[in-house]
């Protein structure tokens, strides 16, 4: 359906995640999903902490890393600390099961499961797989987030940098 390319790709990087299709090796070296993110960080009815509904606004305050004594990012390499960018991102994508992507993107919920298991078969060290728009993607009103989760979900499955891997326009 149109207009529903951010949910489609929000449910890839879900089927990802859930079914633990990720290239682990790669999300913790070359991303930052292993970063620890400020206590004071959360998000809840689709709002990230330090949105002001009046002014339509984000205060990005809270959106920091904890640092260490050395002014590091606090990081968990095992990617299980409930506050590491990976499982915030696991957190935030959990809404995005098959049936709910059948609805917004007007597809059976069986063949988007199947599409997402071919796209997400990539996330392995001998597997690749690349992302390919056009103009639709980058003139539409939501361009950078477009592109911002299909680079999200290829940095999942450690398409990024890679011969045949990618982004591209």
């Amino acid at each position: 359906r149109a207009g529903s390319d951010i949910a489609f790709l929000g449910g890839l990087i879900h089927h990802a995640l859930a079914r633990k299709l990720y290239h682990a090796d790669y999300v913790r070296l070359h991303t930052n999903a292993s970063f620890l993110i400020q206590e004071d960080f959360d998000f809840s009815e689709g709002y990230f902490s330090g949105w002001d509904p009046q002014k339509k606004i984000y205060d990005k305050s809270s959106w920091q890393y904890e640092l260490d004594s050395d002014g590091y990012a606090k990081v968990d390499p095992t990617l299980e600390h409930p506050r590491s960018v990976f499982q915030l991102m696991r957190k935030h994508y959990e809404r995005y099961a098959p049936e709910q992507i059948a609805t917004i993107c007007g597809c059976p919920a069986e063949d988007f499961t199947r599409a997402a298991e071919i796209i997400c078969s990539t996330g392995k060290a001998d597997r690749c797989g690349t992302i390919l728009y056009a103009l639709g993607w980058t003139q539409h009103s939501h361009s950078v987030q477009l592109i911002h989760t299909a680079a999200m979900l290829q940095l999942l499955l450690g398409n990024i940098g890679i011969p045949g891997g990618g982004v591209n326009a």
